[in-house]
């Protein structure tokens, strides 16, 4: 452990003179486990696959949903010590002015843009936009702006002698699962349903219902795989933004980060379910985080840390303070060794959860129900009785519950585990 911090905290030091321009970009309802960069059998992102990454395991989103997470990436703080907890009408945080990551960057000289497929993630209500100098949503509609879209012509109006910040919510892997047409079957042979015809949470009821094992397991795997042709597109969309950055001669002295705000649920929970709200299962957390830059080491390393961690470990890559608002921790110098999540509905916690490197107990207030898994490998489910630190973790998810609670009187979890 202590040589691991030794070469942390040289990395930390050589980052910082060579870098003038930070990427981030973040996409909407991408699965950790579904790149092959973090061991997926699939191919799905290959031109990605080439770039020298360093990867890192163990980076888990604070929620399950748009809102809450990227206010907590902006912010650097959870969701509860915001209150930016869910839609308009419930919770009345909002992210601080001058205190985000983008009027951080700001204040130190930066360009500052963020353009994004996701309303919720430039939603003024909120005050996401704090510290941008253009915020720019594709279209009105929600789910609509894929990468390509979004980075057209990014640096036309930028000036390349001034340092850049620029953010991204790309939409490519949201429902409706959508491929290009040159993507298309290419790993699904007769996909249940057109989804663009179904509600974003909407359960394969009729045929899951009626179906027996093999053929919810048929089910399983041509969703999975609709789901994973939309990858390709937004590898290639990616990659065109390198080159992009390449002809404006920023690619070379550029962090470029990659991560997601949460992942998706994909029918692989036994019960057929696709979408991203009501729970906060490792499914839904577990996001990939990787960079590449000046003086970054290609590889891989294992380094538990939150949605809240990402801008404070931004901004230590290029030598700027963070503000005293934010409460993450510099994943360049240190990880956590417990993560936490909360999804909450209106004017109710509906569900939590807590990990470590080994296990992730998730509880729900509602219905009452303990649920574990072994991320050892995996998110391989248990019985609760039988998870490595289950009774801690137990213990933590009540510690949790009554923290909530007491910075959001107006939020409650029915039950405790």
């Amino acid at each position: 452990m202590w040589m691991l911090w030794l070469l942390l905290a040289c990395r930390e030091e050589k980052w910082q003179p060579s870098l003038r321009h930070v990427v981030l970009i973040q996409a909407d309802t991408l699965r950790m486990d579904r790149l092959p960069l973090y061991g997926y059998e699939r191919d799905t992102m290959p031109l990605l696959r080439e770039r020298p990454w360093e990867i890192i395991g163990g980076y888990r989103s604070v929620s399950s949903w748009t809102l809450p997470s990227t206010a907590a990436v902006m912010g650097g703080r959870e969701p509860h010590r915001s209150g930016i907890l869910f839609a308009a009408g419930s919770g009345a945080g909002r992210l601080p002015e001058g205190g985000t990551l983008a009027a951080a960057f700001s204040a130190a000289g930066y360009q500052t843009v963020i353009r994004s497929g996701n309303k919720f993630a430039v939603n003024e209500a909120y005050n996401m936009r704090d510290g941008f100098d253009a915020a720019w949503q594709e279209s009105e509609e929600l789910h609509t702006s894929n990468m390509e879209a979004l980075s057209e012509d990014v640096f036309q109006d930028l000036d390349r002698e001034r340092p850049i910040f620029l953010m991204f919510q790309p939409m490519d892997a949201h429902a409706p699962y959508s491929p290009l047409p040159e993507d298309e079957g290419r790993w699904t042979e007769d996909p249940p349903f057109d989804y663009a015809d179904r509600l974003l949470s909407e359960h394969l009821v009729e045929q899951w219902e009626a179906s027996d094992a093999a053929e919810r397991e048929r089910l399983i795997r041509e969703v999975g795989a609709l789901y994973d042709e939309q990858l390709p597109g937004l590898d290639r969309s990616i990659d065109a933004l390198f080159q992009q950055m390449d002809r404006a001669g920023i690619l070379e002295d550029a962090l470029i980060v990659l991560t997601a705000d949460h992942g998706e649920m994909l029918g692989d929970d036994g019960s057929g379910y696709i979408g991203h709200s009501d729970r906060i299962w490792p499914m839904l957390t577990q996001v990939p985080l990787m960079w590449m830059g000046p003086e970054v080491v290609p590889g891989s390393r294992q380094c538990l840390g939150q949605s809240h961690d990402l801008a404070p470990t931004l901004l230590a890559a290029v030598g700027i303070a963070p503000p005293e608002e934010m409460e993450g921790v510099d994943l360049g110098r240190e990880c956590r060794s417990l993560t936490r999540h909360v999804y909450y509905s209106l004017r109710a916690i509906q569900s939590l959860a807590v990990g470590d490197d080994v296990s992730y107990l998730s509880w729900d207030c509602a219905g009452a129900a303990l649920q574990a898994w072994d991320m050892r490998g995996g998110m391989i489910p248990v019985a609760p009785s039988e998870l490595e630190g289950g009774a801690a973790l137990q213990a933590e998810l009540v510690a949790l519950i009554d923290e909530v609670e007491a910075a959001q009187p107006e939020f409650r979890c029915a039950s405790r585990p």
